[in-house]
């Protein structure tokens, strides 16, 4: 019963996290967009100060976006590492075996929805 419960909790904090993830990858994704979409091929011909002006806010905000994934990234390590570690005490005080099919179970889990919203960016 007790692990039934470690893992019901496990479980939904792992939902919370991907929850989060997916928000984020969006919501990155949704501004990169906006800033491609602005200035595409359809984009009306400006003067040369009104360009630079353009393609500074352009740039910023690209800059800006990177810096939110590499965050965000770290923050993606730190909760990998986070989790890793509980598994890992609670499988040395249980004698069990939970952390490798979990981590496992966490990663396939997170491939296909990390890297199809990476690859679109």
């Amino acid at each position: 019963m007790a692990e039934a419960g470690f893992m019901y909790l496990l479980n939904s904090d792992i939902d919370k996290f991907d929850a989060f993830f997916f928000l984020q990858e969006e919501d990155i994704g949704t501004r990169l967009e906006k800033v491609i979409d602005k200035r595409g091929p359809n984009g009306t011909q400006l003067s040369e100060d009104e360009y630079r002006a353009e393609m500074f806010k352009i740039r910023k905000e690209i800059v800006n976006c990177h810096g939110e994934m590499v965050l965000f990234m770290n923050y993606s390590n730190v909760n990998y590492t986070g989790l890793s570690k509980i598994l890992k005490k609670y499988d040395k005080r249980t004698c069990g075996v939970l952390r490798l099919p979990v981590i496992q179970k966490v990663l396939e889990a997170c491939q296909g929805v990390r890297f199809t919203t990476i690859s679109r960016v």
